[in-house]
């Protein structure tokens, strides 16, 4: 008889252990499920605005994870934010600006003159082409957008 016992007490034994294990498994599972979203989150191309939503979610629960800016969750997060550039960059329909509303604007936000552009227009030729009585060169094209440091498509509008 006391050998049965023994016996069924390490069964108890045995049974808790296996429960403890099953549930250590199960989250070893989740986890391990969680880093292979991430993973495929940095390393594939967006498909469409439903896996772009997904990725924006991990941005945000990878940058919450950590205020340490060097550390693994927002480097991967950082990542993850390269893939959803590179589809905003292929999908997002920017609409056509005349070339001088762009200049305009760009003037207005840096706060500049139009005289601080002489070095690729003159001041009236830079007021003509905002006030749309003068068409913007190929020339212009390229010395604004090098002053300005944006895509020439910018002002082709």
């Amino acid at each position: 008889m006391m050998k049965t016992n023994y016996v069924h007490s390490d069964y108890g034994k045995n049974q808790a252990l296996r429960a403890h294990m099953a549930t250590q498994v199960q989250e070893n599972l989740h986890n391990l499920s969680n880093a292979f979203e991430i993973m495929n989150a940095i390393g594939t191309k967006i498909k469409d605005d439903d896996d772009l939503t997904q990725r924006m979610a991990w941005i945000d629960v990878l940058y919450n994870a950590s205020d340490d800016l060097n550390s693994l969750p927002v480097r991967m997060a950082e990542m993850i934010t390269d893939r959803v550039y590179d589809y905003e960059s292929e999908t997002a329909k920017m609409p056509a600006v005349p070339a001088g509303e762009a200049l305009d604007y760009l003037i207005d936000v840096r706060d500049l003159k139009q005289s601080d552009l002489s070095d690729v227009a003159t001041q009236s030729t830079v007021s003509a082409i905002i006030s749309g009585k003068r068409k913007i060169t190929l020339d212009q094209v390229k010395g604004f957008a090098k002053f300005f440091n944006v895509p020439e498509s910018m002002f082709l509008g």
